[in-house]
């Protein structure tokens, strides 16, 4: 047995462990870790317990988790009442790719409780597993019940085979898990595409999650080109259309899985931007060495909406992830309740946390999202915060790349629009080394 460390910054090992903390994204918040390095052993144990929780109502467990690494075990929770430990209600296991994730889990049944984490390690020192923003919300936890209108264009050309494309159709149906389909939530379509798009299902044409996901399995593999530039023109005028379903009060959100890079490039990317115009979020997600880097980033409507995995089998490691930003654009709500207690210049200098926590406030808000109430009172476990507006220091930073993979995003995000997100993510990968300066926090978790 052996304990988590509080740290913020890189762990002390390469290629495991997460570069920043989840809430401020920068080295100035605080995460806890399991640090893998000898003495530890294959198998030891760290545990991190809770206070006392007494209730008598189901509540909502969140938190974020962080599993990078090839030495990476397993990440559990268990509910611990003094008396058993019994099984876990979550486990994840195995490396997660370089990437913090959002969990939520239902508690229920128990009335005297304290909620513990604990971290194994794996044969090998690269298995540092983090947690963040750990916290408690009376209610059970809400799915995602935000206004959305997703397309998924799905390739389907020579390159993805029949067995990959099965496992495309797995990844969609996983990153449905926790939307609620309906006329007041989410409503999903469906293209495919190779040398032509083929429309497989309107918008409007399921409300039943069941019938909905049952649907998708039969989607039919058809081979082909990868023309992606024709199969997002028909998204935009066969899909994004009042006769589909698409509905005038819903964020549009489109996700593309392809493996490829496009028979036209640039025709890609004017498609893509016609598209952005009219307020529609792009996703996309880089299936292995052939799909290219530079086109995805520039389809995406912000760098952080582009996945990258190394094979069709990994695609199951990041359907949470596409969930949490497809998920959280409908609506927009501030997801803490004094937002203005930090003051707009927390909007700007920490603007990774502003954008999950103060979304409102800081004015981030697509067009057509729409203002809702905030969330139910939260009891905060384990949480960094942005600085009081009286304890800054401005200073000028060292040139570093803040992110340790800026180079698979390749130099277009050097430019135009992605500019000011690589001057702070990305200044040494992408020679953006002038002054630069920078609010440094004075916290602590």
């Amino acid at each position: 047995m052996f304990d988590w460390t509080r740290l913020n910054g890189r762990t002390s090992s390469t290629n495991t462990g997460p570069t920043n903390d989840h809430t401020t994204g920068t080295s100035a918040g605080y995460y806890i870790y399991i640090e893998t390095s000898l003495p530890r052993r294959f198998n030891d144990k760290a545990q991190c317990f809770s206070a006392n929780i007494v209730t008598t109502s189901t509540k909502c467990l969140r938190f974020w988790y962080h599993m990078y690494g090839s030495g990476i075990n397993t990440l559990n929770v268990y509910l611990y009442n003094s008396t058993a430990l019994g099984i876990p209600i979550w486990t994840h296991f195995g490396n997660q790719g370089n990437t913090w994730y959002h969990t939520k889990i239902d508690i229920q049944g128990y009335s005297t409780y304290h909620i513990m984490f604990e971290g194994v390690r794996g044969n090998g020192i690269m298995g540092d597993i983090a947690v963040d923003d750990i916290s408690v919300l009376e209610g059970s936890c809400p799915a995602c019940h935000d206004k959305v209108d997703l397309v998924y264009l799905v390739d389907s050309s020579g390159s993805v085979g029949s067995i990959n494309f099965n496992k495309e159709k797995e990844f969609i149906n996983n990153s449905l898990s926790q939307f609620v389909i309906g006329h007041n939530d989410a409503l999903v379509g469906v293209v495919t595409f190779s040398t032509v798009p083929r429309e497989q299902f309107k918008l409007n044409a399921f409300l039943d999650k069941a019938a909905l996901k049952y649907a998708i399995t039969k989607i039919p593999y058809l081979t082909g080109n990868t023309h992606t530039a024709e199969a997002i023109n028909f998204v935009n005028n066969h899909m994004f259309i009042p006769s589909a379903g698409d509905r005038p009060d819903a964020q549009n959100v489109l996700v593309v899985l392809t493996d490829g890079q496009s028979g036209d490039h640039a025709k890609t990317l004017q498609e893509a931007n016609r598209l952005k115009q009219r307020t529609t979020v792009i996703i996309a997600v880089g299936i292995g060495s052939g799909a290219s880097k530079s086109e995805l980033n520039g389809l995406v409507s912000d760098p952080s909406y582009v996945f990258f995995v190394n094979d069709f089998d990994a695609l199951k490691q990041i359907h949470d992830t596409v969930h949490s930003v497809a998920c959280n654009l409908g609506t927009c709500a501030d997801a803490i309740p004094d937002c203005n207690r930090f003051g707009p210049n927390a909007c700007t200098a920490f603007k990774g946390w502003a954008t999950i926590n103060c979304a409102h406030y800081c004015g981030f808000c697509h067009a057509n999202t729409a203002t809702t109430h905030r969330p139910p009172p939260v009891t905060t476990i384990l949480k960094t915060l942005p600085p009081p507006t009286t304890t800054t220091a401005t200073t000028t930073s060292s040139c570093v790349d803040v992110i340790p993979n800026c180079k698979q995003y390749g130099p277009t995000v050097c430019l135009g629009t992605y500019k000011p997100w690589a001057s702070r993510n990305c200044a040494y990968y992408c020679k953006l080394c002038y002054a630069l300066t920078a609010v440094v926090p004075i916290v602590g978790k």
